[in-house]
């Protein structure tokens, strides 16, 4: 039985983690097969038809690979008619969309930006926090942009390099936060990316393009804003819980993960103090040591376990940061704050007190190269609660 002159075959590749799939193409010309590629299309597994090799009852995926074939079919026909044509060349141009045809209307970039936005807000496998970032990510600051660049008029299939490094220099210009440069900028990288998978975009104008960051914003909350947000008036239970749980961090120096693990039970008393104990979160138990974080309880973070019955961290770490952006707001602090951040403020404030650099990584449970010194990995809870009273001691005295 003589073999098809072109074929093209759908298959899924599963991801465990999310349990989702995505539909991967081959082509075969003359029976040898290409390597597989993506189509960009993701689905339930339930939700497609092996023996078919479409989607169930999913129309707008089927008219997608329709499309998909077309695409694959023509350059087939091209190549061919120029006397050249293997699997391999065909996957090679279609993904470099070489001789994608050009006939289907081109619709205009902001048009385009709203689709890759409704697609994303589609999707199972992302987070209700994630789709509404990306969604005020779109609507905040992208439109706005490329409605004031006069890009958002523009035929998608025009997007040049000049454009795609003029919506970041607007970026860098308009958002106040260099972290938050870094996705918005980020995601209209991935926003052309889609739109050049799906042929809507002939050439990828930010691929490879490197995303200028700058000096970006302190790290460490000064005592004057540490102060404004303790002392904040803000509305709702919500932003509350969140304020005691950010104090709780500039307190005690626990990241957000470890906090989760601080329980009553893991309080300790030695040498006149009370003390968390905690293993950090990020140790590999595989290599057969772990470092502990002896955290120094004060008052206000035993107070702050207490009131919530040592229930820390209730709200996913994504919706934990929005509300600290919104507290900062009510602070007056112009600042993006994160839980990293009182982190940071902590192993700050200590410094600022005069505690050694070895007591101060045996408070936080860190570990690096420096870290493998004996007088760092060794700090007892006496060598700790000398160098406190130390400090308090000289305080009083002034």
């Amino acid at each position: 039985m003589p073999k098809t002159p072109f074929t093209t075959y759908f298959s899924l590749r599963r991801h465990k983690q999310t349990g989702t799939a995505t539909v991967q193409i081959r082509v075969a010309v003359g029976g040898i097969r290409s390597e597989k590629f993506s189509s960009g299309i993701r689905l339930t597994p339930a939700d497609w038809d092996a023996r078919r090799r479409r989607a169930k009852d999913r129309p707008d995926i089927n008219a997608s690979l329709a499309e998909i074939e077309a695409d694959l079919t023509g350059i087939y026909h091209l190549l061919k008619a120029q006397g050249s044509v293997s699997a391999q060349l065909v996957r090679y141009h279609y993904l470099h969309k070489a001789l994608v045809s050009q006939s289907r209307v081109s619709l205009p970039t902001e048009r385009v930006l709203d689709d890759f936005s409704t697609y994303e807000q589609g999707r199972p496998d992302l987070e209700p926090q994630s789709k509404d970032k990306y969604l005020r990510i779109v609507r905040l600051h992208l439109l706005p942009i490329l409605a004031d660049s006069k890009l958002g008029r523009l035929p998608a299939a025009e997007l040049r390099r000049s454009h795609a490094e003029q919506v970041v220099r607007m970026v860098r210009q308009r958002v106040k936060s260099v972290a938050y440069q870094g996705k918005v900028a980020g995601y209209f990288r991935t926003f052309c990316s889609w739109a050049h998978s799906h042929g809507l975009i002939p050439v990828d104008p930010m691929y490879g393009m490197r995303i200028p960051r700058g000096q970006g914003n302190p790290t460490n909350l000064t005592p004057e804003q540490q102060k404004a947000i303790r002392q904040a008036t803000l509305p709702g239970e919500a932003l509350r819980y969140s304020r005691d749980m950010f104090v709780f961090q500039l307190e005690t120096g626990l990241n957000y993960a470890d906090c989760k693990k601080a329980k009553g039970q893991n309080i300790v008393e030695s040498a006149g103090r009370r003390w968390l104990v905690i293993f950090r979160e990020k140790e590999k138990e595989s290599q057969g040591e772990r470092l502990e974080q002896v955290v120094h309880l004060t008052k206000e973070a035993e107070a702050i376990g207490a009131r919530y019955g040592w229930d820390l961290m209730r709200y996913e770490n994504g919706t934990y940061n929005d509300h600290l952006k919104a507290i900062a707001g009510f602070a007056g602090v112009q600042l993006e704050l994160t839980s990293r951040m009182a982190r940071s403020t902590f192993s700050q404030n200590k410094i600022d007190a005069g505690l050694s650099e070895g007591v101060i990584l045996r408070m936080m449970g860190k570990k690096s190269a420096e870290d493998l010194r004996r007088s760092y990995a060794q700090a007892s809870f006496t060598r700790i609660s000398l160098e406190l009273d130390r400090v308090e001691v000289g305080r009083l005295a002034t």
